[in-house]
């Protein structure tokens, strides 16, 4: 493990100028990789460039001990916890954020002191290749390499013992990699997905919801981990959002989104051909703007709304990853609950439009999720002072800031004891050691009477001393009224300090 702070740090801020010298260089292989527009592969770059910034300046409040109290039976002695590193790490990107989904869990690794080496997506080349270039040439290989390739180098991987392996993608492929590290006993954050409910209750400023779900939707043409995966709409408001949802797709990306130049493409023809299959089960009413048919060749699919698809569509079976959207209606708020709960219990996110704080508090709590927003999508993944994860089958483990940084930890516990002194030595009848010399029953009753009454402490060590020394002084008057002197005494020290 690199534990040295100076070394980390010195990592953290070669990584920003990797990313600020050739940003050029990485919104290119973005838009190659999947197509996207400018503003959006943009701010990818961006949003790692902060976050790498925010670790380098933070390395030291979160790498300090935590102190502990102790009790009283261990004095003197005092007592942290230290975050230690892992040791060797692996991480496996993914394709739809290739830049920013293998960055981001790499400045927790490094800021926690591993070793990493990076496995960017096979499906976007032009990323991996930006990452294989550049890493080297900023990064020492003691902190980081990368490794390119397909599914068979991913397998050589997972084939071999790693001390953390982090993993972001479908539910499908991390059941492969958590069964893998389980041979191992390796620890795992697995960052996966799920079908994300946008619920629109009767309250919501409909208008303003719809212009937040098209925007979140459209974001990389739906293929994010947390993009709203279907819409549920009380039905008194169903008419009013399906108009607003069309007109806010026509207000962001004109009467031929096809030629607008912020909305993106499928990463590969493979995911447009499971659109185009979803799409033809979907069943329901589809609408869309513009005239222009989904294109296999250019990988273009049209931001889609399928109003009111049957229950057993495969729209509502499966986590979409694309720009199909479809909108369901319910009639009571428990309708709403088990439908959620029928569809997906446990997604990685959870949105809810309304003005009303009750009905919104009552959905986060009969609705488990890794994250929720109320009143907008997506943006919980931009503030990085949260954790960001899932949980069930949306996955494990958490990511941003110091939350990355405790995800590539483990929590050490350190005691130290005074070499020579010790809290026997302050009583007539040893209580944690045995004695020929007899004194059992005392030391029974008095060990008893300090595991459950003795106080956890925390002072330095010449108070802890003479903390002792009343405790001795207490005994020789009654041996099971020590402990009552010995807490007034930790209210003299400390008064006294």
């Amino acid at each position: 493990a690199c534990s040295s702070l100076t070394f980390r740090r010195a990592q953290l801020v070669a990584l920003v100028a990797m990313l600020e010298d050739h940003k050029d260089e990485a919104v290119a292989a973005l838009a190659s990789d999947m197509g996207r527009p400018a503003a959006e592969a943009g701010g990818e770059v961006a949003v790692s460039i902060r976050e790498a910034k925010d670790a380098a300046s933070s390395l030291e409040r979160w790498s300090a001990p935590e102190p502990k109290p102790v009790h009283l039976m261990m004095q003197p002695s005092h007592a942290a916890v230290r975050r230690s590193p892992y040791g060797a790490c692996l991480i496996i990107g993914p394709y739809n954020y290739p830049l920013m989904l293998c960055l981001e869990p790499l400045i927790g690794a490094i800021a926690a002191g591993n070793a990493t080496l990076l496995k960017p997506s096979e499906l976007t080349p032009a990323t991996a290749a930006f990452l294989e270039k550049r890493i080297p040439a900023y990064l020492t290989a003691e902190a980081c390499r990368v490794v390119t390739g397909g599914v068979e180098v991913s397998q050589a991987l997972l084939a071999t013992q790693w001390d953390f392996i982090y993993f972001t993608g479908s539910p499908r492929v991390g059941r492969i990699v958590a069964k893998a590290a389980a041979e191992h006993l390796t620890p795992t954050a697995l960052e996966l997905g799920g079908k994300a409910p946008a619920v629109v209750l009767s309250s919501a400023d409909v208008g303003e919801a719809a212009r937040r779900i098209v925007n979140a939707k459209a974001l990389n043409v739906g293929q994010t981990c947390i993009a709203p995966d279907y819409v549920l709409v009380d039905r008194s408001q169903h008419t009013a959002l399906v108009a607003a949802l069309t007109a806010e797709m026509r207000a962001m990306f004109g009467d031929e989104p096809h030629a607008s130049p912020d909305l993106g493409r499928m990463c590969t023809v493979g995911h447009f051909d499971r659109m185009a299959k979803l799409l033809a089960e979907s069943g329901g009413t589809q609408r869309r703007v513009g005239s222009a048919p989904p294109d296999r060749e250019e990988k273009y699919m049209p931001l889609t709304l399928i109003d009111s698809p049957p229950s057993g569509s495969p729209l509502l079976r499966e986590e979409i990853f694309g720009p199909l959207l479809p909108v369901v209606t319910f009639d009571s708020f428990d309708e709403a609950v088990e439908t959620i709960r029928g569809i997906d219990s446990t997604p990685l996110a959870l949105y809810v439009f309304t003005a009303d704080t009750a009905a919104a508090e009552s959905l986060l709590q009969r609705v488990q999720s890794g994250t929720a927003v109320v009143n907008d999508c997506v943006l919980q993944h931009m503030c990085h002072s949260l954790p960001f994860g899932g949980v069930g089958t949306s996955g494990h483990g958490v990511c941003h800031g110091e939350w990355s940084f405790q995800t590539f930890t483990f929590p050490r516990s350190v005691l130290w004891r005074h070499a020579k002194f010790d809290v026997d030595q302050t009583v007539p009848v040893p209580a944690r050691h045995a004695a020929a010399s007899g004194g059992g029953a005392r030391r029974a009753k008095l060990l008893e009477a300090l595991i459950l009454h003795g106080p956890y402490l925390s002072l330095p060590g010449g108070r802890s001393l003479l903390l002792l020394l009343a405790g001795a002084a207490a005994f020789v008057a009654s041996p099971y009224l020590a402990l009552a002197a010995l807490a007034g005494a930790v209210t003299v020290v400390v008064a006294g300090r």
